[in-house]
């Protein structure tokens, strides 16, 4: 499981892009999904991928952050999250395989914690 806090933070968006948590840097490829109609940075840390998608206009409606979670790991996570003192729903299933909760993070911005878990 990969917690990130608000140190994580953006220092250039132009070719390739670096990432830093004034500890540890990790290169990021800047790429365009014409397909999507989206441009971003895909960050590659370890064996986990975190989505930094640029848009000009946020949309209105269902934005939000989402951290995919490890099989079986959601009701630990949720856990985590409480024992730092925020509040984060029920995770519940939206689908056979998949559930999810949400918590709201210090400066409002909605985080969901998907668990996909495999057939």
């Amino acid at each position: 499981m990969v917690l990130v806090d608000n140190r994580f933070r953006l220092h250039s968006m132009d070719g390739d892009s670096i990432m830093s948590d004034g500890l540890h840097e990790v290169q990021a490829d800047r790429r365009s999904e014409p397909q999507l109609g989206i441009e971003g940075a895909w960050l590659n840390v370890g064996n986990q991928q975190i989505h930094l998608i640029q848009s000009p206009v946020p949309s209105a409606v269902g934005q939000h952050f989402a951290l995919l979670i490890a099989p079986d790991q959601l009701e630990t996570a949720v856990s985590v999250v409480r024992s730092q003192g925020l509040t984060v729903s029920d995770p519940h299933q939206i689908a056979p395989g998949h559930s999810q909760s949400f918590v709201s993070d210090p400066d409002g911005n909605v985080v969901e914690l998907h668990q996909a878990n495999p057939d």
